[in-house]
């Protein structure tokens, strides 16, 4: 995982209320790949940066804790890593999770909370068999 520099309460203070408590919270839960992925926590779509965090506090205790390796992106760095045209990480509605380390039963527990509490919500498991690593998690709609 990559070292990223913390958001602070005051760095976040020119944000909505919640959505500073939801990146605060992410960054505690999760670990980030990128340092970018954390640093663009702050464009992310407000519903899903509180999907994130409800999410990242009930498995952000495991260990170890779940790995983002994407969230939004530009044109781009979009196009570097093979992303669809109309990608919702282009507009903040999508984030990717590292599943490599966690067993199908964690996988499977974390799909089936997803699934559970978020209607609009897709998701796609891109294993090692059809060219991934990763569980994709998008908003289709926001409610």
């Amino acid at each position: 995982t990559s070292s990223v520099s913390p958001f602070t309460e005051e760095s976040l203070s020119n944000l909505n209320t919640s959505v500073s408590k939801d990146i605060l919270s992410i960054q505690s839960n999760f670990d980030f790949k990128h340092a970018s992925a954390h640093e663009r926590l702050k464009d992310m779509e407000p519903s899903m940066l509180d999907r994130m965090a409800q999410f990242g506090e009930k498995f952000g205790a495991s260990n170890p804790k779940p790995v983002i390796t994407s969230t939004i992106r530009n044109r781009a760095g979009n196009n570097s890593v093979g992303g669809v045209s109309r990608s919702q990480h282009l507009v903040g509605k999508a984030v990717d999770i590292r599943t490599n380390g966690y067993s199908e039963s964690q996988i499977k527990e974390w799909i089936d909370y997803i699934e559970t509490n978020w209607s609009g919500t897709s998701l796609r498991h891109a294993t090692k068999k059809n060219g991934g690593d990763h569980l994709h998690w998008q908003l289709n709609s926001l409610r």
